[in-house]
């Protein structure tokens, strides 16, 4: 699996947490059902959930993704 920035769209995608700097997320799965500029909103088992996306890694698909470079506002992220 290959380490990029995901300039897509990722809401609705499954994902799961790889790598957290909180340490009580790691391993969380679900749905992103919301994004903003430092955070997810997941739809997980146990409820909704929101992780701030600063010091996540993240599977997403077949990709794997860091946290830090989502830091931006969805819409500036995947204008480019």
């Amino acid at each position: 699996m290959k380490l990029r920035i995901y300039p897509h769209e990722i809401l609705g995608h499954a994902v799961s947490v790889i790598e957290a700097n909180n340490p009580s997320i790691k391993g969380m799965a679900g749905l992103i059902v919301e994004e903003t500029l430092r955070s997810l909103l997941l739809s997980t088992k146990k409820g909704e959930k929101r992780v701030l996306k600063r010091g996540l890694l993240l599977k997403i698909g077949e990709a794997i993704v860091n946290g830090d470079e989502l830091l931006r506002r969805p819409e500036d992220r995947i204008k480019g």
